[in-house]
């Protein structure tokens, strides 16, 4: 079996993939340790007062730890899942490139929308994230990596 070099798109490419899932478990994280937070019913009055006053409608603010408690699953998940990706891409798997392109996509509907409602530096930050993501992934030296038989 004749190993392959990477071209720079796809390491590069797998180097964001890799730094985008470290910060999203940084977020899963912080997300588990505030639905803990939440959790503590002694606060609970205190905090359900803070999120209101901070503009949460009671109902959301009575739901806030197990909001908070999803958002941290799906979080860790979502990196788990690039990680598998990344791995998959390093393989030389087309499959999971195409895959990755289509989450990202998704992503960068979902980072504009935050452009559009006010979440400026974040959703900036993200779209040219993502961007810089899809035009790795679709670089000719990228997809011809990615469609090599080991």
């Amino acid at each position: 079996m004749t190993t392959t070099t990477k071209p720079s798109s796809v390491f590069s490419l797998l180097l964001l993939v890799y730094i985008g899932a470290a910060f999203t478990f940084i977020i899963a994280a912080e997300q588990f340790i505030a639905a803990a937070i939440i959790g503590d019913k002694t606060d609970q009055a205190a905090i359900k007062a803070e999120l209101v006053d901070a503009g949460v409608a009671a109902g959301y603010a009575e739901q806030a730890q197990s909001m908070v408690l999803t958002l941290a699953i799906i979080s860790f998940i979502a990196a788990v899942v690039h990680i598998v990706l990344a791995i998959y891409i390093a393989r030389q798997k087309n499959w999971a490139r195409i895959v990755l392109i289509v989450l990202v996509a998704f992503g960068t509907i979902t980072d504009i929308t935050w452009v559009i409602q006010g979440r400026w530096f974040a959703g900036l930050m993200l779209t040219i994230y993502d961007i810089a993501i899809l035009v790795l992934a679709f670089a000719p030296a990228t997809a011809a990596f990615c469609r090599k038989k080991a």
